[in-house]
């Protein structure tokens, strides 16, 4: 089991915010940019 399923899951049995928070921050850390990311070229 993942952490974020884990973290839903005891946020949904609990209601404990710091679990909800968990889960957010393991939910955004798997968001892919649409954008790729910009590189600077030779100063």
């Amino acid at each position: 089991m993942l952490l974020r399923d884990l973290m839903w899951e005891v946020f949904q049995s609990t209601g404990q915010i710091e679990a909800y928070l968990i889960y957010r921050s393991c939910t955004e850390s798997n968001v892919i940019p649409e954008t790729p990311p910009v590189t600077k070229i030779g100063l």
